[in-house]
């Protein structure tokens, strides 16, 4: 399977700069605080505002005070911006890494004579095309839900989303996007002058959880598994890791299947 990743920034990602400002804001508030910790009690600097007589005056007492307090709040202050600032930077960080797709994921499952684009851009002025999957079958878009946790609201033409970094933005209702993209694809791929029209198909998948665990044979594996619905399916023969292919509901599902990590995510799944 050949997979092309588009390089374009994606609309609502951070852009470096503001990784980088991030950054070092969150390292100069650092340096602050630890300059300012070695200036109070490496170098006794606070020490100067100690009183020099019996009985000092209003003045002196109100200065060694507010410096008293300067310099034992300072540090913490500083500091404590510094660490807020350095865990924004890395949520950004986070937020600008390529997001695997679905079908990425599942590349190994997927043979050589399929193609995939992620994050294609058309020229028809449009939103770029989250995954575009072409094979002998035609072409498919992938639209993956957010988390289930992360949705706050589904309207019919928009969602509220809570991101990482704890805001909430608003999105494309991923059902309408699907079909609307289905349609761009179509209309880009099939030509005028043609008298066949290429079938797209429009999916929207959404993760159901993973499961980590050591096979007997002592592999480390580490299972994705996604909600979706079937079009048509293959008869698969069994082998040495399926037994047996069937269409269960949830609740038989929850109970049928060999191995309890399994069992537990379906029942999860199914409340």
């Amino acid at each position: 399977m050949q997979v092309f990743v588009s390089r374009y920034a994606l609309a609502g990602r951070p852009s470096r700069t503001a990784v980088l400002s991030a950054s070092l804001l969150g390292l100069l508030c650092m340096t602050t605080s630890a300059a300012v910790l070695w200036l109070v009690f490496g170098l006794g600097f606070l020490e100067l505002f100690n009183p020099t007589t019996a009985r000092p005056s209003a003045g002196q007492l109100v200065m060694g005070g507010l410096a008293w307090s300067l310099g034992l709040i300072a540090p913490a202050a500083f500091g404590i911006a510094g660490v807020a600032k350095l865990a924004t930077a890395h949520d950004r960080w986070r937020a600008r890494r390529p997001r695997v797709t679905p079908a990425v994921r599942l590349a190994r499952a997927i043979g050589d004579d399929h193609i995939v684009a992620t994050s294609l851009r058309i020229p028809d002025g449009g939103k770029p095309i989250p995954e575009l999957v072409i094979g002998p079958f035609g072409a498919a878009i992938i639209e993956e839900l957010p988390p289930a946790g992360a949705v706050l609201s589904r309207g019919v033409r928009s969602w509220e989303v809570r991101v990482g970094n704890g805001y909430i933005r608003t999105i494309d209702n991923p059902l309408e996007r699907a079909a609307r993209d289905a349609d761009r694809a179509r209309a880009f791929l099939s030509t005028e002058d043609s008298d066949t029209v290429l079938k797209t198909y429009a999916a929207v998948v959404g993760r159901a959880g993973s499961v980590r665990y050591t096979d007997r044979r002592g592999r480390a594996k580490h299972v994705e598994y996604f909600t979706m619905t079937t079009r048509s399916s293959t008869p698969r023969t069994p082998d040495d890791e399926v037994d047996v292919v069937a269409w269960w509901p949830v609740r038989s599902a929850a109970v049928e299947l060999t191995y309890p990590h399994d069992r537990e995510l379906v029942a999860e799944l199914g409340t």
